[in-house]
């Protein structure tokens, strides 16, 4: 009878380390799952903010090239970023020059939204305009 109760509490205990051992692995298991999915999340919105960063440069450079009229304009471009333009006379020391902003916006995968606003002047007359004779 005793070896009996020996191998029953031995099997007890190993019964009560292999469940230990499951929680602790589904336990794990649950934080990298949870790590997983907030890293998927970071990595869609950091590349969509780069996405709206180069969309509103390219609107920029879009304009002082000349292929964009000098007017307040919302724009959509393939990718899915909104461009939204807007334009302003320029005052004190850049008078002669319109002040444009630019912000650029999408919405990921995972509901966030990521938006870039740039500002800078432009000069009405522009190298697409023929600014030179």
């Amino acid at each position: 009878m005793n070896l009996e109760r020996r191998l029953s509490q031995r099997r007890a205990v190993v019964m009560l380390e292999a469940t230990v051992s499951i929680m602790l692995i589904g336990t794990v298991l649950g934080a990298v799952s949870l790590l997983m999915v907030r890293y998927s999340q970071s990595v869609d919105y950091f590349l969509n903010y780069r996405r709206v960063q180069l969309a509103a440069e390219s609107c920029i450079e879009r304009l002082r090239a000349g292929e964009l009229p000098l007017a307040d304009a919302i724009m959509n471009d393939p990718g899915g970023v909104q461009c939204e333009i807007t334009m302003d006379d320029g005052t004190d020391i850049w008078k002669g020059l319109h002040r444009v902003q630019v912000t650029a916006r999408v919405t990921g995968k995972h509901g966030r939204v990521a938006s870039f606003r740039l500002v800078t002047y432009v000069s009405a007359q522009r190298a697409g305009q023929g600014g030179e004779s």
